[in-house]
């Protein structure tokens, strides 16, 4: 590990001791917090994929907010699943760390606030009253969790590809009207307060790693990485089809969604940082860069 590293690793342990606690963070049972469903701040933004949509915005004002509040709840689910991939990786990393390394400390405190997002997530889904789908296509799965000891680099990567679009979306929401649900914004300012942490790790992570990969191991970084992160950026942005068919959206505007000019910015726009990331490592080539978003 390179004394670079080591001093990021040090720091962002240090500014971890006092982590998220999801039920002393939250004042779940504030009056302010109560969640209705035909409360107009669920309205979903114009910046967001459905919300750009002339479907949406022609729907009345008890639909649009129940439609919102559902998708917010489902964008929770999806955390909830991403996550719990993220620990069972983040858990193989840890040990495959030799003693007395500084890393398996700081993991640990990802994976202690981690556990607390979820928590954090699922108690908002609950309180909801929605019954969000499982975003299976959004979850690490046992493969590749092990990543996390065969190819860190790749793991890493596939890390930022949930986590850069989760961040970029809540900081979006944070950024925008002035009128927001109070439980929604203390949710993403937490939430967002840890992900800075647990991103700067996952790039360090990549920068210190990226040297030790043999020729086959790169090739096989330049082809997944972009992948991966596109498929991710993709199913955080877009709810999936089922929630789209139980909301009554018609085919044709699910279509129109899915390939419109909203979603092909918001993807390239939340993915930006990574394919910058893969670009400065040499982890893009002429035969892979085609493979990335481009700027619409």
């Amino acid at each position: 590990m390179t004394a670079s590293l080591e001093a990021i690793v040090r720091r962002l342990s240090e500014a971890s001791v006092d982590g998220t606690n999801a039920y002393r963070d939250i004042a779940w049972d504030a009056p302010e917090n109560s969640i209705w469903s035909h409360d107009p701040r669920w309205i979903l933004p114009e910046w967001e994929v459905l919300g750009s949509s002339e479907w949406y915005r022609d729907q009345s004002v008890e639909v649009r907010a129940r439609i919102g509040l559902e998708r917010t709840a489902a964008f929770m689910r999806t955390g909830v699943d991403f996550e719990s991939g993220l620990i069972a990786g983040l858990i193989v990393y840890a040990t495959s760390l030799p003693n007395t390394d500084p890393r398996f400390r700081y993991v640990y405190h990802e994976i202690a606030e981690e556990t607390q997002h979820s928590l954090m997530f699922q108690e908002f889904v609950n309180r909801s009253g929605c019954d969000p789908v499982h975003s299976v296509t959004a979850t690490l799965d046992g493969a590749t969790a092990e990543l996390a000891r065969e190819l860190p680099a790749l793991f890493f990567l596939q890390v930022l590809a949930g986590e850069e679009p989760i961040d970029f979306i809540q900081r979006r929401w944070l950024a925008g009207r002035a009128e927001r649900h109070p439980l929604l914004e203390r949710i993403n300012r937490v939430h967002c307060a840890d992900e800075a942490r647990h991103i700067s790790f996952a790039r360090a992570t990549v920068r210190g790693v990226v040297e030790q990969l043999s020729a086959d191991q790169r090739r096989r970084v330049r082809y997944q990485a972009p992948l991966t992160v596109t498929r991710f950026a993709c199913h955080m942005l877009l709810p999936v089809p089922p929630q789209l068919v139980r909301w009554g959206v018609p085919e044709g505007v699910q279509r129109d969604l899915a390939k419109g000019p909203v979603m092909k910015r918001l993807v390239w726009e939340c993915t930006a940082r990574t394919a910058g990331l893969c670009r400065e490592m040499g982890l893009v080539d002429d035969r892979t860069a085609c493979l990335w978003p481009a700027d619409p």
